[in-house]
């Protein structure tokens, strides 16, 4: 059990430490991954916010400038998703110029003369560069707590001697309790959620600090020291 331990550690500090690195150096890869997901699920808001424009903010514009954006909704009304991936995918250029069409990303825009109104393609890349880059993040907090979650049981399960039973108990803790963070984490549909922000970032280490101390305490309580104390004897016996 300590040696199974000790490996299964050193394979789950592995693999976090790729995905770390992927985040650094795979994250056109990741996007790829992503992109037509998230392309399916703004659609729709995208879609809503096309409306409000046409509808509110269209007549408020001068005559030539309500043209260009009309035609913009019109190339957006003819395939969405294919307007949204060409601009997630850098096929079209999201640059504003004097002659692009510009549109209201909302109605409280009006209110403000000083207050940059962005066009639909400015709206829709500064979204989605948004919401990936709380991704990456997500991912770099996710990756970095189970790599040290995982390089610390490795380190305590290291040709430990016979004698230092509490040292394993608090190994086998911390291997539960990055498990368990690691199992609540995937059932969260874990990548496509975090895409729209529901992500836990920072609340994932604490997640695992938190199994963490409840274990220790219910350990110390005698709550399932028999259960603990007889996988102790497993693995000083392995």
């Amino acid at each position: 059990m300590n040696r199974a331990m000790f490996l299964g550690s050193l394979v789950g500090a592995s693999i976090f430490a790729c995905l770390l690195l992927m985040t650094f150096i795979g994250q056109g890869l990741l996007k790829d991954f992503a992109r037509d997901y998230l392309n399916r699920r703004i659609e729709p808001g995208v879609t809503s916010s096309v409306a409000v424009i046409e509808r509110e903010v269209l007549p408020k514009l001068e005559a030539d400038l309500a043209l260009k954006v009309a035609a913009e909704i019109a190339r957006y009304r003819q395939d969405p998703l294919l307007f949204i991936d060409d601009l997630t995918a850098g096929r079209r250029a999201a640059v504003e110029t004097p002659t692009s069409g510009r549109m209201a990303t909302a109605v409280e825009t009006l209110k403000t003369k000083a207050r940059k109104v962005r066009s639909l393609t400015q709206v829709i890349t500064d979204h989605f560069r948004a919401v990936f880059e709380h991704l990456v993040l997500d991912l770099r907090l996710f990756a970095v707590s189970n790599l040290i979650g995982f390089a610390v049981v490795a380190w305590l399960t290291h040709r430990l001697p016979v004698r230092s039973r509490r040292l394993q108990i608090q190994a086998f803790i911390l291997f539960l309790a990055t498990g368990y963070a690691l199992s609540v984490y995937i059932k969260q549909d874990w990548f496509f959620n975090l895409l729209l922000d529901r992500h836990m970032g920072v609340l994932y280490p604490l997640l695992i600090l938190g199994t963490c101390l409840d274990l220790w305490r219910r350990w110390r309580r005698g709550q399932f020291r028999a259960r603990a104390t007889s996988l102790v004897n497993e693995m000083v016996l392995g």
